[in-house]
């Protein structure tokens, strides 16, 4: 990316890199410091072409929520986003990306 003077990372993290809940004291750790390397790469690399975008979801259906001690209800389960739908989401941010190479977009 260096070499071409442009790229697109998009790092995904979570609502909970935003504002942290009772019983997640470590994953929200984590998302906060991938949050803040985040923020970090976006200044190092301002000017050199290369973005750096966060993608950071609400709660997904995955098999995380299994693991809890009172998973989710079913009904809970099905109005959250599948990883499908943030693949999209991914997706849809890079196309948009890639089509407005000089529009600025956050942190740059």
């Amino acid at each position: 990316m260096k070499e071409q003077n442009r790229g697109y990372i998009i790092i995904l993290t979570s609502m909970s890199a935003h504002k942290s809940h009772s019983g997640y004291m470590t994953y929200s750790a984590s998302k906060y410091a991938t949050r803040a390397m985040a923020e970090t790469l976006a200044e190092e690399f301002t000017g050199s072409g290369i973005r750096i975008s966060t993608v950071s979801p609400g709660k997904v259906a995955t098999t995380l929520w299994s693991h809890k001690n009172v998973p989710p209800d079913e009904d809970t389960l099905k109005k959250m986003l599948k990883a499908e739908d943030v693949s999209k989401i991914v997706e849809a941010w890079k196309l948009f990306s890639e089509g407005y190479q000089n529009y600025p977009l956050t942190n740059q």
